[in-house]
């Protein structure tokens, strides 16, 4: 993707650490910024510090320890991505192990995938208001990407391929998993199947992107205004950029947030 994460409005904290040893550190981290309005933990069983993940005690001592992460300055909303149980259906979408996570939390919103369109919505709890579900249309951007920022839009087979394989090659100059050329080969046809590119198919002849993919943040931090109202569905035809769906997910978590603070206030 076409920006430098040093200067977007997200900010990573990498690495695997112990929630209650790191959260002063956290804290003065949080506090240099300014605040922040979202967390995103990833994922929940990275932070676990327990050694049962099926006792209640534990799972419900870990949702507490996450859940001062709200405590944060900016009071900022948090998302925990969770694993669901093993070999879970789409209706049975909740986090693995005991169940006092879900109930000490606000909600547990949900993922399906169905080709190329995910949905999020919620199961079994959501305290505070309902919304529709969201559909997102997940392309493959990294190649268009390169197909229109680096190569101008117009390359033949040889030309998108070396290009390619060039960002997706390890220090050992070793191809990364996924990035052969009969795997790539695969990912232009989708892409053609898709209509998201056209031309190609025959020698010297030029691939050319429909569109220009518009990379953006996709959670914005304290400061970053949201110019749009609340919206609970975003469903996009195949000509259009996945990434505008992003702010009516954002906008349904803060609405449940100010719903919460209005009904603490009560």
């Amino acid at each position: 993707m076409d920006f430098d994460p040093a200067t977007i409005q997200v900010h990573f904290r990498p690495g695997r650490f112990k929630l209650s040893e790191k959260m002063d550190q956290l804290r003065r981290e949080i506090d240099e910024l300014g605040g922040v309005d979202l967390v995103i933990v990833d994922g929940s069983t990275a932070f676990f510090e327990g050694d049962d993940e099926n006792s209640n005690a534990q799972a419900g001592a870990h949702a507490v320890r996450l859940r001062e992460l709200t405590t944060l300055k900016g009071e900022p909303s948090v998302l925990v991505l969770c694993h669901p149980p093993k070999n879970a259906g789409d209706d049975n979408l909740q986090p693995r192990g005991a169940g006092a996570m879900i109930a000490e939390w606000d909600g547990n919103l949900s993922a399906t995938k169905d080709g190329s369109v995910t949905t999020i919505h919620w199961q079994i709890k959501i305290r505070g208001p309902d919304f529709a579900p969201l559909s997102l249309l997940l392309r493959t951007v990294a190649m268009l990407d390169i197909l229109t920022s680096y190569l101008g839009n117009a390359a033949t087979r040889t030309e998108w391929l070396v290009e390619i394989q060039k960002r997706f090659t390890d220090r050992r100059r070793r191809l990364r998993r996924g990035w052969s050329e009969i795997s790539i080969d695969r990912k232009i046809t989708k892409l053609e199947k898709l209509g998201l590119i056209t031309g190609g198919r025959g020698l010297g002849e030029h691939y050319s992107a429909v569109i220009i993919p518009q990379p953006k943040s996709l959670f914005g931090f304290a400061g970053a205004a949201n110019d749009s109202g609340p919206s609970s569905t975003c469903k996009l035809p195949t000509n259009e950029n996945a990434s505008d769906c992003h702010s009516g997910f954002v906008d349904v978590l803060m609405a449940a947030k100010q719903q919460l603070s209005k009904s603490s206030a009560a």
